[in-house]
């Protein structure tokens, strides 16, 4: 079951950086399923945590990056893929100096290399777009992350809601993705370094996309 899969997935974290599973209580009877609890995350989301700060320095953005960058870092140095990375799974515990958890690992899966998704998983408008072709990658993530950070950075999604699934479908020749690019491009004398970062966090093959470890990495991150 789902369940049973993501109880696997949490007994390999533990760690400052994701949510501790304390106990599970399995279903009596013929009933699938049970209870996961969890330790107690006295903080807001990150998508509160914009919605209460509002206007974010680049400065703000490297830090919130940073703790973002080392969740999804621990994660997949433990071969796990999270798959449904977006603002309301992450949880800001502490703000000086700041503090974020990774949560919500019902879509998590170890990832294998030559297999497939069964079904389609995480949350538009953040899911990558070989994962509408039920293929996965460690950085599917990234692409994801890469939605959080332009979505804290501009205040909308990089691409349109309404049409995303239709747009992932055949990304490399759209307008709104060769749009992104171009504004990414032409912003470089205001962002610098994340600029490039967030263009190599959206290029469209995983395999060619910017892995976590590399992020950490990274000019943007570094000075």
């Amino acid at each position: 079951s789902s369940d049973l899969n993501e109880i696997k997935i949490l007994k390999e974290l533990s760690n400052v950086y994701t949510i501790k599973l304390k106990n599970y209580y399995k279903y009596s009877g013929n009933i699938s399923g049970g209870v996961l609890y969890y330790e107690y995350l006295d903080g807001i989301d990150l998508f509160d945590y914009y919605d209460k700060y509002k206007n974010f320095t680049l400065l703000d953005i490297k830090d919130i990056l940073l703790q973002l960058v080392l969740c999804i870092n621990y994660c997949h140095n433990k071969n796990i893929v999270h798959l449904d990375i977006k603002p309301e799974n992450f949880i800001v515990c502490q703000i000086k100096p700041l503090k974020i958890k990774l949560i919500d690992f019902g879509f998590s899966e170890f990832y294998e290399k030559y297999n497939d998704l069964f079904i389609f998983t995480g949350t538009i408008p953040y899911v990558a777009p070989e994962i509408l072709k039920c293929n996965y990658h460690f950085n599917s993530d990234i692409w994801s992350l890469g939605c959080v950070i332009y979505c804290l950075m501009y205040k909308i999604f990089p691409f349109n809601c309404d049409n995303y699934i239709a747009t992932m479908h055949n990304v490399e020749k759209s307008t709104e993705y060769l749009s992104l690019l171009n504004l990414l491009k032409s912003e470089y004398h205001k962002l610098g370094h994340l600029s490039d970062l967030l263009l190599r966090m959206f290029i469209i093959d995983p395999i060619k996309r910017i892995s976590s470890s590399e992020v950490l990495l990274h000019p943007f991150l570094k000075n």
